[in-house]
């Protein structure tokens, strides 16, 4: 049916409550898909605001939309404005912007990307939970330093933003400040602080900062563990081994620790480490493993020479460093005695309590650190110590293919660490060999390397090494090692106090002998080497040099070998050198007598402008302690013999300390300049003992050995040293402080010691018979043998008599000061072109009486015997030549009493009666009938061998006392006017002579002074007289008196005070010994003579 057009009003009403329902529906699910996009859009502002500021950031969201579209499934197109680019500039995106920014997005859109920002949140927090756990990890490792100022060390090793804001709080000034010290502006390391910090930086950037920081945490936990365990247990007693194992283990760590970086080993150096170390060191209560760690520790932390290259927030580090090093150290000032005494004094607590005092780990230094090695109570470890010293200061000399710290020949060489303070000094002072035992190395291969080790330090020191070598006495060490025990005494090995003891015991049975040097058995000069103190100078420990059997004196060559190199121009040359050899006043005394002698040395000394002034200086201290010990000796009191006691004379009053301090004055003035001549004397002396004994040792390997092919070079080492000994004697010689006006005096007072010397030796071997030959006789006579001045005497006569002394090794029984003088004569006629006769005469004396030379008893018999037949004036061939050896005749008192020779007018009387006496003797024909008749009867031998030997003495008295005659031997007629005819001299001459001696103006003179002003004064003086003045002084040395009678001609000669005639024409036999025609030139010393 068709539907109906109308519309019921039920169906109408029905139609507009659906379509109602359907427009409400619609806007219902508007309103619901609104409120669900308004809430999506709140919860991603909700989610990307999580510090809740009210606004995002537009660069945060447009990479979270921009890493959405990496997704496939994610259809929605991004904003053109939120699209990323490079240029993208932040701004503040707040919710009604999101609104605009995201209305395109559906409501899926809007799910997906608050799901993607929850991850995204969800992810970053754990991420910042992890950076701050880094920053909290780093700031507690920096506090960790910060709270003990250690953290500018950390500059280095953090990255260039993190070292800058750290170095802001850091002191630069913390030198003298407490480690609370804050750094600029007050600012700190607080957790905000460093957030803002690594604002920037991820975690792992962050933790790489940590890490950097664990050495130096490492560091200081072992440096604080290390001052616990060196004082758990029992501190009063040496270290248990299982201490010192943990000790070494915690050396070692740190010691690696310290050599991975410099700032590593600032930290430590700031944490007192090195005076930590020393004293652990020092303590002597550790192992020698612990004591090797230790050392390499100490190494470690100055290799970096933090004082050479410190930064401005390192001072502190630059000032322990300069104090360990003692860059500071004020060389004047050092007491060496104290120095000593203090590197070998005993720790003053026991065991390790020297640790646990602050104070006494303050002071340690890098002196005490090797002093500490150097005095080990073992030898092995001493020497490992001392090499490990030697080749860690020679990596700055070696090149780095070497193992050593130079680049290449062009880099500087380093100066070395141990050249600032006391080394040097406690380096000189175990090798000086002349100190104490307990206080000096004894074993060469030890000194050998200390030796190298000093070089090595001095090498590029400089002044500054050259000070302190001055500082420690380096010359005399080296003098008294070169020295060795070549000469000097044997000393005990005894403690300091009892050896004290014992030199005042020896001091009763020597008397003022003690610095003099007579017992020394290998023939030492007295009073050429200045003492000071002690006997220690010329004394050594023959344990010193027990290793020279096996290993050599390696030792002493590299002592003089040290000077030597230090004489280059490299080092301190000539110049420097010489003036610290002028340091030692016995420089000289020891280079000229070691075998073999430094040549090259002496020269240097002798050449200097300065040399004059230095021997003076150091004669002066010779003669002083010579003279004042015996002035001190004379005006003492001494109740062991006559002396001025009880009345005593004591300087201490004004009066009595001037005038002997004058009269000390002026005798510590000659006493100098005789010193002056022994120490030249002593140096010519040993050149020529050293020369005479290489031309020996040549002559005897020559004769006993053939000469291989090839041996031209020990020859050519040979002719150089003989050269340079000859060389180094002319210099000697030029230095001599006479000239010929002086020699006068010296050459008379010589020539009369050795008229009296001989005289005496012969009393010395031909005594008298005892009168009364009882025990206290014999007890006396053996009592008298013991002296020395007997010995001596004994010995010269001993030397005259055979040429050659029998007992060299009693010193006492040489002639040692005629042995002095005749080197000084030696020495003059060196250096002169030409000099008098009578200085060569009395150099021939000196030579046989020192057993320089034949004794004349073999020389001079065959020249005598060829007079026989020949025709001289003095011979009548009537009887037969008789040699006398009138220098074997002893001259006692009494006879010379009764022949005084105080004028020329007492000598021609004293002739007169020999002459009359010796022609009365009446011994010729009855010697002849004594050999024909062999019954004649006991007393007619007798007075015959009285009469013999009262001619002995006749002949004596005539050529040794009375006349001017230099042989010792003399051969003339054996007949009553053998001697008138010899001499050239008989009655009428002796008249006259003596009648013009007894007439103006010759009348009443004796002097030789006398005799010389009146011939100035111009007086009238007899035909033919003459007088010349020698002159040595104002007087005159030598006076020669010229008188005539007649034809003939006299001579006489003064020298101080005492007259003889001259009889000493020995050149020419057909001559009387009076002829006096050489009699000037015999004298005549290149001075200004008189007539």
């Amino acid at each position: 049916s068709e539907p109906s057009t109308t519309h019921t009003p039920s169906r109408e009403k029905a139609h507009r409550g659906a379509h109602r329902h359907f427009v409400f529906g619609r806007m219902a699910e508007h309103e619901n898909e609104t409120a669900k996009r308004e809430a999506l859009i709140s919860d991603v502002f909700a989610i990307l605001d999580q510090k809740r500021r009210g606004y995002i950031s537009r660069v945060e969201l447009a990479y979270i939309l921009d890493a959405m579209q990496a997704d496939a499934s994610v259809k929605f197109v991004v904003p053109e404005s939120l699209v990323p680019t490079d240029n993208m500039k932040d701004s503040r995106v707040t919710m009604s912007d999101l609104r605009v920014l995201l209305s395109n997005l559906t409501g899926s859109d809007l799910e997906d990307v608050k799901w993607f920002a929850e991850s995204v949140v969800k992810v970053e927090t754990e991420l910042r939970e992890v950076w701050r756990k880094a920053v909290q990890r780093w700031r507690e490792r920096v506090e960790c330093l910060y709270n003990r100022n250690l953290h500018r060390y950390l500059l280095t090793t953090q990255p260039e933003r993190v070292s800058r804001w750290l170095l802001l709080r850091t002191s630069m000034n913390e030198v003298n400040k407490d480690d609370t010290s804050v750094g600029l502006l007050g600012l700190g390391i607080s957790q905000q602080e460093v957030e803002v910090l690594f604002t920037d930086e991820t975690a792992d950037d962050i933790n790489r900062c940590s890490d950097k920081i664990e050495p130096f945490l490492a560091a200081l936990e072992l440096r604080s563990q290390l001052s616990v365990v060196c004082i758990e247990g029992d501190i009063n007693q040496r270290c248990p081994p299982e201490l010192d194992t943990r000790i070494t283990e915690h050396m070692t760590k740190m010691a690696e620790l310290a050599e991975r970086c410099r700032e590593l080993a600032c930290l430590l150096i700031h944490e007192h480490t090195l005076s930590f170390a020393t004293a652990l060191i020092r303590s002597g209560a550790f192992s020698q493993a612990v004591i090797g760690e230790t050392s390499k520790l100490i190494m470690s932390l100055i290799n970096y020479r933090v004082h050479e290259n410190a930064r401005d927030y390192e001072k502190l580090c630059r000032q322990k460093v300069a104090e360990y090093l003692e860059i500071d150290y004020a060389v004047e000032r050092v007491d060496l005695d104290a120095e000593r005494r203090r590197l070998h004094i005993p720790p003053k607590l026991p065991g390790r309590r020297s640790l646990a005092r602050s104070e006494e780990l303050q002071s340690q230094t890098i002196a005490e650190w090797v002093g500490s090695l150097l005095t080990l109570r073992v030898d092995f470890d001493r020497g490992e110590m001392l090499d490990v010293l030697i080749k860690y200061d020679e990596k700055r000399l070696l090149f780095l293919s070497d193992g050593g710290d130079r680049q290449n020949e062009d880099a500087p060489i380093s100066v070395s660490l141990f050249s600032f303070g006391r080394t040097v000094v406690y380096l000189l002072s175990r090798l000086d060999v002349s100190s104490h035992h307990s206080q000096h190395e004894h074993r060469t291969p030890l000194r050998t390397h200390l030796w190298k080790f000093l070089l090595n330090v001095l090498s590029s020191a400089g002044e500054r090494g050259r000070r302190l070598f001055r500082s420690g006495e380096g010359m005399r060490v080296i003098c008294n090692v070169i020295r060795g025990s070549a000469w000097g005494m044997e000393r005990e090995e005894v403690s300091p106090d009892e050896e004290e003891d014992r030199e005042e015991q020896e001091e009763l049975y020597h008397p003022g002998h003690d610095l003099s040097g007579f017992r020394d058995p290998t023939h030492s000069w007295p009073y050429v080497d200045y003492i000071k103190n002690s006997r220690s100078e010329y004394r050594y420990y023959t344990m010193d040099f027990l290793d020279d059997k096996f290993y050599g004196s390696k030792d002493r060559m590299l002592a003089a070998a040290f000077l030597e190199y230090m004489s280059s121009d490299a080092m301190w040359g000539e110049q420097s050198l010489v003036e610290e050899m002028m340091q030692y006043p016995n420089t000289l005394q020891v280079v000229c007598r070691v075998r073999p002698p430094g040549c090259s040395l002496m020269k240097m000394l002798l050449r200097a402008e300065g040399f004059p002034e230095y021997l003076k200086l150091t004669a002066r201290g010779i003669a002083e302690v010579y003279v004042r010990r015996s002035t001190s000796m004379l005006c003492g009191p001494d109740a062991t013999c006559h002396s001025f006691f009880p009345v005593c004379y004591y300087p201490e009053h004004q009066e009595k300390g001037v005038a002997l301090e004058a009269f000390t004055a002026e005798l510590i003035r000659v006493e100098t300049t005789n010193v002056e001549l022994r120490i030249l004397a002593h140096a010519y002396h040993s050149l020529q003992a050293c020369l005479q004994e290489e031309r020996s040792m040549r002559e005897g390997e020559g004769a006993h050995t053939d000469k291989p092919h090839g041996s031209e070079e020990p020859l050519d080492e040979a002719m150089q040293l003989e050269g340079g000994i000859t060389e180094c004697c002319k210099l000697i010689a030029s230095r001599v402080p006479l000239c010929m006006e002086e020699l006068g005096d010296m050459s008379v007072a010589i020539y009369m010691q050795v008229k009296d010397f001989t005289r005496k030796a012969l009393l010395a071997v031909n005594t008298l018979p005892p009168v009364n030959p009882d025990e206290s006789q014999k007890a006396r006579g053996l009592e008298v043998a013991k002296t020395a001045r007997l010995k001596c005497l004994q010995g010269a006569a001993d030397i005259l008599f055979t040429g050659e002394n029998r007992y060299p090794s009693e010193s006492s029984l040489f002639p040692f000061e005629f042995l002095v003088v005749l080197r000084i004569v030696q020495l003059v006629r060196l250096r002169e072109p030409s000099v008098p006769p009578f200085i060569v005469e009395l150099q021939d004396s000196l030579e046989e009486l020192t057993g320089q030379r034949s004794s004349f008893i073999f020389s001079d018999s065959r020249e005598d015997i060829e007079l026989a037949g020949a025709e001289y004036p003095w011979r009548t061939g009537l009887a037969a030549l008789n040699t006398f050896r009138v220098s074997e005749v002893p001259l006692r008192r009494s006879e010379l009493r009764r022949y005084p020779r105080r004028s020329p007018l007492d000598v021609v009387q004293g002739l007169e009666v020999i002459l009359a006496d010796y022609s009365n003797l009446n011994i010729w024909e009855e010697e002849l009938e004594a050999n024909s008749h062999a019954s004649s009867s006991t007393k007619d031998v007798a007075q015959l061998e009285a009469r013999v030997v009262r001619r002995s003495v006749l002949l004596a008295l005539s050529f040794n006392h009375l006349c001017y005659f230099h042989p010792k031997m003399v051969t003339l007629e054996d007949s009553p006017q053998g001697l008138s005819l010899r001499l050239g001299v008989n009655q009428e001459l002796l008249t006259g002579l003596k009648e013009q001696l007894q007439q103006p103006p010759f009348a009443g003179l004796q002097s030789g002074a006398d005799f010389a002003a009146a011939f100035r004064r111009g007086e009238q003086v007899p035909e033919g007289a003459s007088c010349r003045s020698f002159q040595g002084s104002n007087a005159g040395a030598i006076v020669a008196l010229h008188l005539a009678v007649g034809e003939s001609k006299a001579a006489f000669v003064c020298m101080m005070g005492n007259w003889t005639m001259w009889a000493n024409c020995t050149k020419d036999n057909s001559q009387v010994l009076t002829e006096c025609s050489n009699v000037n030139k015999h004298f005549a010393f290149d001075a200004t003579t008189r007539e």
